[in-house]
């Protein structure tokens, strides 16, 4: 499976944030964490920044938090005008992000459609993945 087909199966993975972030439900979170684990288990990529000194980037919130990011596709990674962008695999992202003790989570399509994903939520996710 080539880069650009691996991103569009994120296509079910972009509209479940929208879903969370329009009615913030604990069914609506349940099904975004399932699909996140579920393309996490199957190879699934997405867009990260490259990082100054590490290997993805960060971006820092209003409220001083310090948070990884990602997109789930190009055009949403072409919404960064500022850092280059390299596509990455979704488990080693998350991994990094929960082994970073500075960081809050990640913030998936930070420019459009922010999405925070605390680092609870990126626990739940490893975890289903590794009992499936």
């Amino acid at each position: 499976m080539d880069i650009a087909e691996n991103l569009s199966n994120n296509q079910r993975l972009k509209e479940a944030c929208a879903v969370f972030q329009n009615n913030p439900t604990q069914d609506n979170l349940l099904r975004l964490l399932t699909i996140v684990a579920a393309r996490a288990k199957e190879g699934g990529m997405w867009m990260a920044p490259v990082g100054e000194k590490e290997l993805y980037g960060k971006i820092r919130t209003e409220d001083g938090e310090t948070w990884y990011s990602a997109y789930t596709d190009v055009d949403e990674a072409d919404e960064d005008k500022v850092t280059s962008i390299v596509s990455a695999s979704i488990l080693q992202h998350l991994e990094a992000v929960l082994a970073d003790p500075g960081a809050a989570g990640l913030m998936l399509n930070p420019w459009t459609q922010p999405m925070a994903m605390e680092k609870s939520w990126i626990r739940v996710i490893l975890n289903a993945v590794k009992r499936q």
